[in-house]
């Protein structure tokens, strides 16, 4: 009879421990990181599990928001559904408690105020955003007709026409640098700015592949303000410009291997 208590009270133990939350036991900061790999939507969706889980989401440091987990069905794009996803997106900037995102990423297919757009990136800012990705489409040539500094890290262009897209969407544009940028896609980087005084385009020869020598690119300069240039990478395929004679300073660092 003892060894039967004793069996069953080994039993409701082990019952009792396959039923705790451990999860819940972990640290905010810790459930917050795991949160960060989910898409933001799922992420916050967790505070329905407990009063707890209410606001772990907020401590997550991967934001990654799009607005086709907002769609019923997928592929029916309607106006309230473009409403809710901008609403969900300022909510979670506005609720977040982690002063450092390690990334920021938004995707939304239908665009049409760029002052969200200039919200989205200055909400990251503030959060001393790491990594920044904007999947968004800026449709004719509204573009970011204030914008006069622009500084691209890391960033893939689709084509040659993106580029153009980009910089005739940014008539006051000043100051431009591009380290590192992804140009697999470009044929011709044609850089055309009316208003652009600094230019500085550096792919550190000491440390990584040419873009310009591995995809034999060539790059065009239309930018009679230009005042300013660094050019630091290997010798591109070709060359063609309006801007140096009116150039107070240029600092040239090419390689030819």
């Amino acid at each position: 009879m003892g060894s039967i208590l004793k069996s069953q009270k080994l039993f409701k133990e082990l019952k009792l421990e396959e039923t705790v939350d451990r999860i819940s036991n972990l640290p905010n900061s810790l459930i917050g990181h795991i949160l960060s790999f989910l898409p933001t939507k799922y992420a916050v969706g967790t505070r329905i599990l407990s009063t707890k889980w209410k606001q772990l989401w907020t401590y997550t440091s991967n934001l990654d928001f799009d607005d086709q987990l907002f769609l019923h069905p997928p592929d029916n794009y309607c106006d309230q559904c473009h409403t809710s996803f901008m609403k969900f997106v300022y909510r979670v900037m506005l609720l977040l408690k982690v002063s450092n995102l390690n990334k920021f990423s938004i995707e939304c297919s239908e665009f049409s105020d760029v002052s969200d757009l200039n919200a989205w990136i200055s909400a990251a800012l503030s959060h001393d955003v790491r990594e920044l990705d904007l999947y968004v489409p800026l449709k004719g040539s509204g573009g970011l007709p204030n914008l006069k500094t622009l500084h691209l890290y890391s960033v893939e262009f689709s084509n040659d026409e993106s580029i153009k897209r980009l910089f005739s969407g940014c008539p006051l544009l000043e100051d431009l640098v591009l380290l590192e940028c992804e140009l697999k896609n470009i044929n011709v980087l044609n850089i055309s700015a009316s208003a652009l005084k600094s230019l500085i385009i550096s792919y550190p020869v000491m440390n990584s592949i040419s873009k310009f020598l591995k995809y034999k690119i060539k790059m065009e300069l239309n930018t009679p303000s230009l005042q300013y240039l660094e050019y630091i990478d290997y010798v591109a395929e070709g060359y063609a410009t309006r801007a140096y004679i009116f150039l107070s300073k240029l600092i040239l660092i090419l390689s030819l291997d």
